[in-house]
C-alpha cells in the first residue's frame, strides 16, 4: 500500500507471510521450486552454516520455508526533498509449524525469534545504489532452552553497494 503525500513524499506499508510445512526428522519437508527465500536483514542474509544457530536444531538450511512460518511487516518512506533516499523499518517473526525432531530441551516451543531492521537506501541512479542498515535478532524460547546458558541477541550493521550491468 503506497500513499503519496503532497510536499512530504511517499509512504509505503507492506506485509508478507510464508508457511512451509514439514518436520525435520522425516522426508516430509516442504520443498520449494526456487528455495532461496531470504526474509529479514540478518536471518535472510547468511547461508546455511551461519544461520543454523539462529534457525534452530537439525542443521537444515534457513534460506527456505522448510518447516517455517515467517511473517514480516514494515513501512518505507521516501521524503519529497530527498527523492533518492528511502528509509525503512521492518519486523519479522519466525516460528516452526512442526516441532518433530527438535531438541527435547525446546519442550515443543515453536517460537524461533523476532528480528527488527532499520534500512536506508540511496538510489544514485537506476543502476547504482548504496544501502546501509542495522538489525537485531531476538531469540525466542525455543532457542534459549536449547543453548547451554542461553543465546544472546544478534546484531548486524551493514553497507551494500549495488551496481547493475
Amino acid at each position: 500500500m503506497k500513499v503519496d503525500l503532497n510536499n512530504l513524499g511517499a509512504l509505503t506499508g507492506w506485509g508478507e507471510a510464508g508457511i512451509g510445512s514439514g518436520g525435520i526428522t522425516s522426508n516430509r519437508n516442504f520443498q520449494a521450486i526456487a528455495g532461496d527465500y531470504r526474509p529479514g536483514g540478518i536471518y535472510g542474509r547468511f547461508g546455511t552454516g551461519a544461520t543454523q544457530t539462529l534457525a534452530g536444531a537439525g542443521g537444515y538450511d534457513s534460506n527456505t520455508l522448510s518447516n517455517r512460518i515467517i511473517i514480516g511487516a514494515g513501512v518505507k518512506a521516501t521524503p519529497a526533498a530527498l527523492s533518492k533516499l528511502t528509509a525503512g523499518v521492518s519486523i519479522w517473526n519466525y516460528r516452526f509449524p512442526n516441532t518433530a525432531g527438535i531438541s527435547a530441551g525446546a519442550l515443543g516451543n515453536k517460537f524461533i525469534g523476532n528480528e527488527y531492521d532499520l534500512d536506508l537506501t540511496w538510489a544514485h541512479s537506476e543502476n547504482v545504489s548504496i544501502a546501509a542498515g542495522v538489525g537485531s535478532f531476538q531469540p525466542g524460547r525455543n532457542m534459549i532452552v536449547q543453548a547451554t546458558g542461553g543465546i544472546n541477541p544478534a546484531t548486524l550493521c551493514y553497507t551494500d553497494l549495488s551496481v547493475k550491468f
